[in-house]
């Protein structure tokens, strides 16, 4: 694979590319934040609630 080495950062850009357009919020879309800012207070959601 020594001639291929030439396109390894071509790969990594198309690689890049593919996830962007198949996960466009990030591979942790779903996850809360671990801080929030303003002193707020997480809100409970309701137990038949659906995101």
């Amino acid at each position: 694979f020594r001639e291929l080495a030439d396109y390894r950062m071509l790969a990594f850009g198309a690689g890049m590319v593919v996830i962007m357009l198949w996960r466009p919020r990030g591979l942790l879309a779903h996850r809360d934040p671990t801080i929030l800012l303003h002193g707020g207070k997480k809100k409970p959601v309701p137990a038949g609630a659906a995101k």
